[in-house]
Order: structure tokens, then sequence, then C-alpha cells
């Protein structure tokens, strides 16, 4: 199986040959959830992550996974953070904040039982993603939605929502830090000191 193409890009005609690998089928459709997706392949997920991202929707679903596009630039999502409509307001980091909270104190179906007592079940999120690719900010939003999910009056709260928020440099230090990966990591820039000493003379 063959056929001829032309590209886009250069406009040249090609023959591409399918006899040992079959073609990707296109989806027709672009979903906030690919899950619904037809056919769910690489390319499939990258066009429908490309698309979305153009069209200033960096969050995608993934069923429970969130994946982001980094859009370098603030986006605001049309419901504000703390607001329980963040479920069902599409892909975001506030949503899966959301979730994470209605099963940790509503228990939403995952009591955990011990002792013939039913306890809310502990909520993890894990954030993950190469350098660049936004995970500071992505965490900034879930602990932000969450502390105000949570902070129902201040007189209930205290300054908690303050402390917690004022762990954010907390966490630049470690996205600033340098890695295996990336040994020039750094976001503040870097300045770097020599000294030299010896019995004559001292410099620096």
């Amino acid at each position: 199986m063959s056929a001829t193409v032309r590209t886009t890009d250069e406009q040249k005609i090609t023959q591409l040959d399918f006899t040992d690998k079959p073609p990707f089928l296109c989806n027709t459709t672009v979903e906030p959830d690919m899950t619904g997706l037809h056919y769910i392949h690489e390319p499939g997920i990258l066009h429908n992550l490309e698309i979305r991202s153009l069209n200033n929707e960096p969050y995608t679903f993934m069923a429970s996974v969130l994946v982001a596009v980094n859009p370098l630039r603030p986006i605001p999502h049309k419901v504000e953070a703390g607001s329980p409509q963040v479920a069902t307001a599409g892909p975001h980091p506030y949503a899966v904040a959301e979730v994470a909270y209605r099963q940790m104190v509503f228990q939403g179906g995952r009591e955990i039982q011990t002792k013939g007592e039913l306890h809310r079940a502990n909520q993890s999120i894990v954030v993950g993603g190469e350098s660049g690719a936004g995970k500071t900010e992505a965490s900034k939003m879930l602990l932000n939605h969450l502390v105000k999910r949570a902070a129902t009056s201040q007189s209930a709260t205290g300054d908690l929502d303050v402390r917690l928020l004022g762990t954010n440099p907390i966490l630049e230090a470690f996205g600033n830090a340098s890695t295996l990966r990336n040994p020039n990591s750094s976001r503040f820039g870097k300045v770097r000191f020599s000294f030299v000493f010896s019995l004559q003379k001292k410099r620096a």
C-alpha cells in the first residue's frame, strides 16, 4: 500500500510506502478529555494538544490526568479559584484540586475503614514535567484553590492561607536548583564569584 502526497510546508510531492507501517487515522474532533478521541495514538494526542493550545486552552484531560502545555503567559480561568464550580468548568489545575478536595473532605466513596471507623481518604497530587514545563506555576494554582476552598472564613483558618501561600519561595527554590538533566536551571540568573588567595596578596 502506498500513497502520493504533497507536503504543506514545501509543497513537494513525495511517495509514502505503508507496507510495513500503516498510516495513522485522523481524528475529526478536538476533545477536552482525550479519552473521547476516536483514535488514540501519539500523532492524534499531539494534534489535539496543539489545537487546544492554539485556542488558548493549554489544559487537557486524559481521564484523571491533566496534561498542560505551558502557554508562557497568564490565561485567566472562567471560574475563580475556590469555587466548587471549577470541577465542571473544563480542564484546569483548579479542577484537579477540587476533585482531591472533595475526595478528602466529603469522602467521595473512598473511605478508609480502621477499627470499625470510617476515615476520609488522604489525597496526593503529582506534578511532573521537563524543566520549564510550568510545574511551579501549576503547584501554585493547586495550592491557591485548595486554600481558598478550605478558607470558608478568616476566623476559622486564621493566617493558615497566608502561611501556605508563603511557601511559594521554597517551591521556587527547588525549581531553581541545578539537576543532572539540566545543570544550568535558573529562572533568576546566577552570579559566580571566584576567590584566589596567596601569601603575597588576596584578591576577589
